[in-house]
């Protein structure tokens, strides 16, 4: 989705554009100190 945040305890919020009337979501909630986190396919 070409999101990304750099730094130290950072946050990002994306959603879809119909995300909230979806009948299925997904959400994810990661606390990451150090390091990168890569979503390739869901």
């Amino acid at each position: 989705m070409g999101q990304s945040v750099d730094g130290i305890n950072r946050s990002l919020l994306f959603e879809t554009p119909h995300f909230t009337s979806a009948e299925r979501k997904l959400d994810f909630f990661i606390n990451l100190k150090a390091g990168s986190i890569r979503v390739d396919y869901v």
